[in-house]
């Protein structure tokens, strides 16, 4: 899977034959479009999403090109999931998934499983990719960061920081959550699996204005590859309240 930024520009580059494949580094070329789905908004209404498809011309290996707005595997929008984390950062603790998913008009398990998906060591990885890539492209919004109340809290003030450190380099006005997609290729929300037994995730990778991500990527902009005799090869490639994104900043 590929975190896409802009899925306009995805298309012409994959037409062109420049998107590298994230398994091999050869081209993809546009191969068939998956399933439609609704993916729900926060003010209630449905977007039709059908991610364009790609296929490696070298391994023969396809791809699945989303757009950032949306996260793998989820029915809401990265702006929907982000307003669960951020009202639960903000110390509602009696029955706060109930009360969060009543604010949201999302059921009740949906929010607890979002809210237990950034648990634990993931809750200290978001924080991570939020200083690294603040701290690679303007430190100087590190400067004076407010202590949170709470590790998801510090976790969503460095994201914050790392949209703000990333604004200046994109020719349009992004959403924040989009941004922040981005930024964690697709890992807002750890996987399920990954999720239960609360593991580390890789480290960051840094999307320059309208490119890829593939979500499969291994820190610091490495992938790993499988030899035929089995081992794993490290290839690397080149590609007071929390301060929040907001989605129309």
């Amino acid at each position: 899977m590929i975190i896409v930024l802009d899925a306009g520009q995805a298309e012409v580059d994959l037409a062109a034959g420049v998107l590298g494949c994230p398994r091999c580094g050869g081209r993809l070329r546009p191969w068939s479009r998956a399933a439609a789905r609704p993916v729900r908004r926060l003010d209630g209404s449905s977007w039709r999403v059908r991610p364009r498809r790609a296929r490696c011309q070298a391994c023969r290996s396809t791809q699945l090109l989303l757009p950032a707005g949306c996260l793998p595997r989820r029915g809401d929008t990265a702006e929907v999931v982000g307003a669960a984390l951020l009202a639960k950062a903000s110390g509602v603790r009696v029955q706060a998934h109930r009360t969060i998913a009543a604010e949201l008009g999302r059921p009740p398990t949906t929010v607890r499983r979002w809210l237990r998906a950034v648990r634990g060591p993931h809750t200290d990885w978001l924080r991570a990719q939020g200083i690294d890539q603040a701290h690679r492209l303007d430190p100087a919004v590190l400067a004076d960061l407010p202590a949170q109340p709470s590790a998801l809290g510090d976790a969503l003030t460095a994201l914050g920081a790392a949209v703000r450190a990333r604004r200046p380099r994109l020719h349009s006005r992004t959403p924040a959550w989009t941004l922040i997609t981005m930024l964690t290729r697709g890992r807002l929300l750890a996987r399920r699996r990954q999720a239960d037994r609360h593991g580390p995730f890789p480290g960051p990778v840094c999307p320059e204005p309208g490119v890829t991500v593939p979500t499969n990527s291994a820190s610091p902009c490495t992938r790993r590859r499988h030899r035929a005799d089995g081992t794993r090869q490290i290839a690397t490639h080149t590609s007071s309240s929390p301060v929040t994104p907001s989605s129309s900043s």
